[in-house]
């Protein structure tokens, strides 16, 4: 071939384009751009097995929403999990040392185990963490980045908490140490249980956080572009004991818009009550939300808005509420952060009354 001219450029046999003049450009062509050359779901470390052409990888995001975020959103019940259990162990630590106090290697024992279950936990935000930079740039192509990137903004902030309990325990596990070495100090053991009580508190804050961020990934799903919204709340049962708790207070229903260039709008629900309605009614909110499109928009929000429970065991007793907003509150003003307070609010019969319709659990 002393004929050919060195500069020639090099034909992709899968696309059949020119692509470059050196085997390195074709080997990047087909490893990044070549839009028949077979790729591997961003979603694959959550479990999705699709393995098809580049070219059809956006189809099958946009098909696959809610499978994806399905996926993601049992690896964070998982890791709810996890950190029930180090609920319990710190539990465990607390009616040991009350029961045995002049027992410091039981306590120190106890702390063992507790940092063994720290550190998996510390494993376990590592990986998730890692795997939230290939769930951004899916996401890219199926949402808005600025809505993953505070996703991985919030397990960020799990991840930082989970490394500041770490070093709590550190220290725990050093001053249970110094107290078996000098018993006669007296003052270790009531040490210990003040220290297991703040790490209580941490670990159920840890929990709370992961409570909410497993809500956000249950709400993505279709958005309605025609001002209704149709919200089924699922895991019932599961999320009205985490409100009876105080684990998880609210809720928030997925966005969705008046019109495709509208309002920006979402439902927020309190499952045991929110004001007077606490420990006995539901409380259901409208709530405005900053949208894209705000500019363009007439203000103040003026539309009638109507919220309803539905009894979904075909009796048909449906609880509804109407309200036109008040053009003067704050609450249907152009909105200057991501969520208004809550302007309207349907505060249901006592609780016993809507346990009686019918609520399905998936």
């Amino acid at each position: 071939m002393a004929n050919e001219c060195p500069r020639r450029s090099l034909p992709c046999h899968l696309c059949q384009q020119l692509v470059g003049q050196t085997e390195l450009e074709l080997e990047n062509h087909l490893k990044n751009d070549c839009p028949e050359g077979n790729v591997e779901c961003y979603f694959k470390v959550w479990g999705c097995e699709y393995t098809g052409p580049r070219k059809s990888l956006n189809e099958h995001l946009k098909a696959q929403v809610d499978y994806h975020y399905g996926t993601v959103g049992t690896e964070v019940a998982k890791l709810k999990t996890v950190v029930t259990e180090l609920q319990e162990t710190a539990q465990d630590l607390r009616n040991e040392g009350a029961s045995s106090s002049p027992s410091s290697e039981g306590v120190a024992e106890t702390v063992d185990k507790l940092n063994e279950r720290m550190k998996k936990l510390q494993l376990t935000m590592v990986q998730k963490f890692d795997k939230i930079g290939k769930l951004e740039k899916a996401a890219e192509q199926t949402a808005k980045k600025t809505d993953v990137q505070k996703e991985a903004a919030r397990i960020d902030t799990i991840a930082s908490q989970t490394t500041t309990l770490a070093n709590r325990i550190q220290k725990l596990e050093e001053k249970s140490g110094q107290g078996l070495r000098a018993r006669k100090g007296g003052a270790t053991q009531q040490s210990l249980e003040q220290r297991v009580s703040t790490l209580e508190n941490q670990i159920s804050l840890h929990a709370m956080r992961l409570a909410e961020h497993d809500v956000r990934f249950q709400v993505h799903g279709t958005t309605s572009y025609n001002g209704s919204l149709v919200w089924k709340i699922k895991d019932y049962a599961r999320r009205k004991r985490d409100a009876d708790s105080g684990k998880t207070l609210s809720l928030y229903s997925q966005p969705f818009f008046s019109s495709r260039y509208g309002f920006k709008m979402c439902a927020r629900v309190y499952l045991n009550g929110d004001g007077i309605g606490k420990d006995s009614h539901m409380s259901l909110f409208f709530v405005i939300m900053k949208g894209d499109y705000d500019s363009l928009l007439s203000w103040p929000f003026k539309q009638k808005v109507t919220l309803m429970l539905l009894d979904q065991g075909g009796g048909q007793r449906h609880l509804s509420d109407s309200f036109r907003p008040d053009p003067t509150s704050s609450s249907f003003q152009k909105p200057t952060a991501e969520i208004t307070s809550p302007p309207g609010v349907l505060v249901c019969q006592p609780r016993r009354f809507c346990q009686q319709l019918q609520l399905p659990d998936g």
